[in-house]
């Protein structure tokens, strides 16, 4: 299932500008539940390792690029200090020949 305003176990927003920079973000629902039916995903230890494959294959399913980075989706995916800031560091890969 892949669209423009989609659904996937809670909100996923996607922009794009000019093929250059694409944000996505896939979240852990806040309730065990989809479209008003249990799902187990937040019964699940690892269930974030789902949420990033999920949105990894979107974003480069999507995109057409397999050169992504996901990180967060675990229900603190800030893996930092409290009171501690994410830091974002996009680059360019130089073409190879």
């Amino acid at each position: 299932m892949v669209r423009w305003g989609w659904s996937v176990y809670s909100d996923v927003a996607m922009t794009s500008s000019g093929g250059e920079k694409t944000h996505a973000e896939v979240l852990l629902p806040e309730k065990a539940e989809l479209d008003g039916r249990r799902i187990t995903m937040l019964d699940d230890p690892v269930g974030y390792h789902v949420v990033k494959a999920v949105g990894g294959f979107l974003l480069a399913s999507t995109t057409g690029h397999t050169e992504v980075f996901v990180s967060g989706g675990e229900r603190n995916s800030h893996q930092g200090p409290p009171g501690g800031n994410p830091l974002e560091l996009i680059v360019r890969a130089a073409e190879t020949s």
